[in-house]
């Protein structure tokens, strides 16, 4: 479901998320937080880092379906927004 909605956003999945890349989530989620990510990342690669973007997502979801699709990238790149989830 939150697939379909994304993808009417006309965004790449790459394009939604790609903050959350780059910088490994530390732009968007607490300083608290980035130690234990930082370990996943490194002790399993990729496969962590799809997963926590996975996870911030399934956090997220309620929120980006209740809104217009095009909004939804905003949305993702508020860093704010994201850190009180």
């Amino acid at each position: 479901k939150l697939r379909v909605h994304l993808k009417r956003s006309g965004l790449a999945p790459t394009q939604l998320a790609a903050q959350w890349y780059l910088t490994l989530f530390a732009y968007v989620v607490d300083a608290s937080w980035l130690p234990a990510l930082f370990d996943a990342i490194f002790r399993d690669g990729w496969k962590a880092v799809h997963r926590i973007a996975l996870a911030l997502l399934a956090v997220v979801r309620d929120d980006l379906l209740n809104m217009k699709p095009d909004a939804c990238g905003k949305y993702l790149r508020d860093r704010d927004r994201l850190k009180e989830a």
